[in-house]
């Protein structure tokens, strides 16, 4: 007879519908109005691991016509389906999938990951496919807006630059080069 109050041991929740739980075993207790009570036979809530979508590229500096091999690197979950997208199209659906970019530019892949469970995840990276350098002969310090900055086009991370004046002196080194320099000799900027 009602009304009828829930509890479920080892909870605060009152209501005969679980929401939200972590893993555990839970056991409901139901109490009609005159103090009858009814214990449940303990129910066992599983939950079911969540991919974290993650994949390598390699080689890591990529040039025009490289092989890029891209390899699933998933924790937390381990996936059963895998679908491999660039440029706008399907490139494999394995563990791992490859492509060869034949220009320079920036390119998205994507990973969709499932697991037998039906969890997905997905990530996107970036592709940097690196052109031909190139390097200018002139670096002006007059403001015009025209070689103002000694900029390398198509420059790789982690470029280390040393420029020297005609008579071999060090002007300007650096280990990471930005392409910020703007043509002050290292001796002037002291």
């Amino acid at each position: 007879s009602g009304p009828i109050t829930y509890s479920w041991a080892g909870t605060g929740l009152t209501s005969l519908n679980l929401n939200g739980i972590p893993a555990g075993t839970y056991t409901l207790t139901a109490v009609d109005a005159f103090g009858c009570q009814t214990v449940g036979t303990p129910i066992v809530v599983t939950t079911t691991p969540i991919p974290l979508a993650d994949f390598t590229i390699s080689p890591t500096l990529v040039l025009p016509n490289d092989l890029v091999v891209f390899t699933d690197a998933t924790t937390n979950a381990v996936p059963t389906s895998w679908i491999w997208i660039t440029e706008s199209a399907i490139i494999g659906n394995g563990n791992t999938a490859n492509h060869t970019y034949t220009t320079e530019g920036n390119y998205t892949v994507t990973l969709i990951v499932e697991t037998a469970s039906g969890c997905t995840d997905t990530v996107v990276k970036t592709v940097v496919v690196f052109g031909e350098l190139i390097i200018p002969n002139v670096v002006t310090r007059n403001n015009d807006g025209v070689n103002d900055i000694f900029e390398i086009k198509n420059l790789k991370p982690n470029t280390k630059l040393f420029v020297q004046n005609r008579w071999g002196n060090l002007v300007f080194e650096s280990d990471n080069y930005l392409n910020d320099w703007k043509g002050i000799d290292k001796a002037m900027a002291l």
